[in-house]
């Protein structure tokens, strides 16, 4: 669901309806494996000025086979992910009141 999610708040933004400003991951305790398969994502669908931050580790999940088999996966460099909480606390610093909705996956 959250590749669903990520891939049309994607095409909202190439169509500009949307203004999709950056993607932070979460979760199953995994949240570096997740920030690298949106960035692999959003860089297939050609957005990668779209920031990647890596958030909270959360609940435990085990991942399925199949949930990071996408080609580019391996390839991410690490290095363009970014704190999530860091990206968080500039995305809103530099944002005018009111400007920004967030969009929470859990």
């Amino acid at each position: 669901d959250d590749v669903k999610a990520l891939l049309v708040a994607s095409v909202l933004h190439r169509q500009r309806v949307a203004s999709l400003r950056a993607v932070v991951c979460n979760g199953g305790n995994q949240p570096r494996a997740r920030a690298r398969l949106a960035r692999c994502i959003l860089d297939h669908i050609g957005l990668r000025d779209v920031p990647v931050g890596v958030g909270s580790a959360g609940r435990a999940y085990v991942a399925k086979p199949h949930e990071y088999a996408i080609d580019g996966y391996d390839d991410v460099d690490e290095t363009r992910l970014l704190d999530g909480g860091a990206l968080l606390a500039e995305l809103l610093r530099n944002a005018a009141p009111k400007s920004l909705t967030f969009v929470c996956i859990s």
